[in-house]
């Protein structure tokens, strides 16, 4: 580093110190919230933090084992930041921000950082390498298109609670003149015929009440949770329920601590999930298949937010799947792939997901669907 601009203790200049601690150095960089990166002029790795492993997956181990070693064999997995040192400009009072995606990581899928290049200069200006500090936005992104789905969904739904309002009042006339209808008939025939009309009006009452129950606005009610033994009663419930006989996998975290969430909302997720998936693997072509639960928590690392942490849920099957150009459909209201279904099941999940400040996203894997459900959650003690 150049120095610092400190106070003189005589005067009420400033001048510059030098920084000459080494191991101050290195705690400066790896205090940074964003990957940092640099080379000297020889292309060699002149400084690395772990945020910036973190964020390009790698190089593996110790930062401090990378330094000295050539970039391009240190960041053989994104050779496209490897390029972006390496191209750096040559002047002193240049500077690049930019973003750019990464190709996919040990199989992760691509990413988008923000960056800002800059070359190094020695005291007499002679450029002796280059830094790249970076921010992996993929988060914003996943943030900026819930955001835009809770938008979509919104509009959708205000348009279907309008319909179902406005369809309530000619289905329960519609009910009491089949009724009566009913009651001056004889003909056992006619009178099944009239209560295979009644059966599908009270359908088309429970959607339309379904719709309205949908915009309904929900309460947060906190309480203390047991993850494992909630999700082993979802499972149970939905195991019985759809009779499932093929296999389920748990991959459950060790000593998964009771957390502080809503837990009535987060079972009515849990449930609907694993539903779908037993349901999708039953009434596929082999009528059985393979469920896998992953269920953990990840620790807040920072000290300020040490209660804090965030739930993470996988459910995932071997069904047929959904389709490309269903993906962006599946959490819409009453958008259904079903014989009859209502449509309503993962719009419900989607909107008690965002309630509690978490997401929920559908997994690219090919073969089957995974739902990853995030979702922030308190630690706090009883």
């Amino acid at each position: 580093m150049r120095g610092f601009l400190t106070p003189n203790a005589q005067t009420s200049d400033t001048r510059r110190v030098s920084v000459r601690d080494p191991e101050f150095s290195s705690w400066l960089v790896e205090a940074l919230r964003c990957g940092f990166i640099a080379v000297d002029a020889r292309g060699a790795i002149a400084g690395l933090n772990a945020e910036a492993q973190r964020i390009l997956g790698g190089p593996p181990g110790d930062p401090a084992e990378w330094l000295g070693v050539d970039s391009r064999q240190a960041l053989a997995a994104t050779p496209e930041v490897a390029r972006l040192l390496l191209g750096s400009p040559k002047s002193e009072d240049s500077r690049t921000r930019a973003e750019l995606v990464l190709d996919g990581v040990e199989g992760q899928p691509a990413r988008t950082i923000g960056y800002t290049l800059a070359v190094v200069p020695d005291a007499r200006g002679k450029v002796q390498g280059a830094s790249l500090m970076f921010r992996d936005l993929t988060p914003f992104e996943r943030m900026d298109e819930q955001a835009r789905q809770r938008d979509r969904l919104a509009a959708l739904g205000q348009m279907a609670a309008g319909l179902a309002h406005e369809l309530r009042n000619p289905l329960a006339s519609l009910e009491v003149i089949v009724g009566l209808l009913k009651r001056r008939l004889t003909d056992p025939e006619n009178l099944s015929l009239v209560e295979d009309v009644l059966g599908e009006l009270r359908d088309l009452e429970a959607i339309a009440n379904a719709g309205l129950n949908f915009l309904r606005p929900q309460e947060v009610n906190t309480d203390r949770v047991d993850l494992e033994m909630l999700l082993e009663d979802c499972l149970a419930q939905a195991v019985f329920k759809v009779g499932f006989a093929g296999e389920v996998k748990r991959v459950y975290d060790e000593s998964l601590p009771r957390v502080w969430t809503d837990p009535e909302k987060l079972r009515v997720v849990a449930a609907n999930l694993i539903g779908n998936a037993l349901e999708e693997m039953v009434n596929g072509p082999s009528g059985t298949g393979r469920l896998t639960l992953h269920l953990g928590v990840d620790r807040s690392t920072d000290p300020v937010e040490r209660d804090l942490a965030e739930l993470s849920l996988r459910v995932a099957d071997t069904g047929p799947g959904v389709p490309p150009n269903l993906r962006e459909k599946i959490f819409y209201p009453f958008f259904t792939t079903k014989k009859n279904g209502s449509g309503i099941g993962l719009a419900t999940v989607h909107k008690i997901v965002a309630n509690l400040g978490g997401t929920i996203s559908l997994g690219d894997e090919p073969g089957g669907a995974e739902f990853h459900v995030r979702v922030p959650v308190e630690l706090r003690s009883a």
